[in-house]
């Protein structure tokens, strides 16, 4: 038996203290869960910070089963947002779109619009991206299977890099350090701007421009990714850095549904016989499965 239902109610203190225990107990040997509990404590963080409206929870779930496009004004605001981007991207992986039309994911919004304050209105925005992807983390144990849409921007592999420290060189400069500091708190759009400061002041930095190609993929910009990723794969000859950014470049490719670019990349990934080597072989095998 899984903990999630009870993972909002563990992290705002609303437990028995042998509710608390049961849950950790848990915890500790359920890989699934700890995932689930992860992706709850951004969600906490998220609605903390949040100081722009998001997508209403009930237009997530539409949009994310077959049929139903955003408007123009949803995708400037889905290119913008990175919590609305996840929410969706999260239910759209759960089940097949049938399933999320009725069911589970409908439910637990409700529920999570409650503890979190979403509300639907007639425009459509509300504080409700986050009630959507919470959903998503329940249902991910009511639906069954993985399910997915089986398109190429379903296979990227959207994680973000390891942060090492401490740092010298241009560790040491402010807007690259506090760039990073926000990108490993997954402050993206913050870590965005200091990393793009750094980088106009020293635009050769091979390793600035990789945490910037990677901040915006995360925040599901493949174009803007796929540029700066690639203008930093040219200023390093070094074999570890040229397979991050080589698989990261993969990844873009195919949120921007080019099979042929992320191919490339992959097969650049695989030559060069590294750590990643395997994981890029079992891509490959995927991406030619869909095309």
């Amino acid at each position: 038996m899984h903990v999630t239902d009870d993972l909002f109610d563990y992290l705002e203190d609303r437990m028995t203290a042998e509710g608390v225990r049961a849950v950790k107990a848990h915890l500790d040997t359920c890989p699934r869960c700890g995932d689930a509990l992860r992706a709850a404590e951004q969600l906490r963080r998220d609605v903390i910070q949040a100081g722009a409206r998001h997508l209403a929870y009930d237009r997530i779930i539409a949009l994310a089963g077959a049929g139903t496009r955003p408007t123009t004004e949803e995708e400037a605001h889905l290119s913008r947002c990175a919590a609305c981007a996840d929410g969706l991207r999260h239910l759209r992986a759960l089940a097949d779109p049938p399933d999320l039309a009725e069911g589970a994911p409908a439910r637990a919004a409700g529920r999570y619009a409650a503890l979190f304050g979403g509300r639907r209105s007639r425009a459509g925005w509300a504080f409700g991206a986050l009630a959507a992807a919470a959903a998503g983390i329940v249902a991910i144990l009511v639906l069954p299977g993985d399910g997915g849409r089986g398109g190429l921007e379903d296979l990227a592999e959207l994680a973000p890099l390891e942060v090492q420290w401490p740092r010298g060189g241009a560790g040491h400069a402010p807007d690259f350090r506090s760039g990073l500091q926000a990108y490993q708190a997954r402050a993206y759009a913050e870590a965005e701007e200091h990393l793009r400061r750094h980088v106009a002041a020293d635009p050769g930095d091979p390793e600035a421009l990789l945490f910037l190609g990677s901040t915006y993929l995360l925040q599901r910009r493949p174009e803007q990714a796929i540029a700066t990723l690639e203008a930093a794969a040219e200023r390093s000859d070094d074999s570890f850095f040229l397979q991050e950014s080589g698989w990261l470049l993969a990844q873009a490719y195919l949120l921007d549904g080019d099979a042929e670019g992320a191919r490339g990349e992959l097969e650049r990934v695989v030559a060069l016989d590294l750590d990643r080597r395997q994981e890029a072989e079992t891509l490959m095998r995927r991406v030619e499965s869909v095309r």
